[in-house]
């Protein structure tokens, strides 16, 4: 008769590393964005983290577009050149730091949120987080949410 020994091959151990945590969270709401969406009008009003996606999306396009304005201008040797992109990249900036700091408040704003970022970093986007302070000002905003939608489901 064989003994157990006490380990099962096949099970994976569970490892508790903050990557994967975060790799799977990400990839489970990048997965069910499109089901936690059905309704994104319903969702859009109810969470304020749709209009701080917007915002961002309106304003890194704003400032797409004055630099390319400013390499035109550069090209044909206009010294307004150095002028054109500021504006735009600061409204930029304060828009990416009113969308980390923007708690969701619905499930599907958590997803909307999770599965934006996401795409930022997959974009090569990721410079956009300064650092730590970013990352624990996220961090911190992504934790209330939680909270709040565990406290509304319990």
């Amino acid at each position: 008769m064989t003994r157990a020994d006490g380990s099962n091959s096949t099970l994976m151990r569970a490892v508790s590393t903050r990557r994967r945590f975060l790799s799977t969270a990400v990839g489970i709401a990048a997965g069910s964005t499109a089901l936690a969406l059905a309704d994104p009008a319903l969702a859009a009003a109810n969470d304020p983290v749709f209009a701080a996606i917007k915002a961002f999306r309106v304003t890194a396009d704003a400032h797409i577009a004055a630099l390319d304005e400013q390499n035109r201008l550069e090209v044909a040797g206009d010294p307004r050149a150095d002028d054109v992109s500021e504006q735009p990249c600061y409204a930029e900036m304060a828009a990416f730091n009113a969308l980390i700091t923007t708690t969701p408040v619905t499930l599907s704003g958590l997803a909307a949120l999770l599965a934006f970022l996401n795409d930022l970093v997959v974009q090569g986007e990721g410079w956009r987080f300064e650092g730590q302070a970013d990352a624990t000002i996220l961090i911190a905003t992504l934790a209330e949410s939680v909270c709040k939608l565990a406290v509304q489901s319990g």
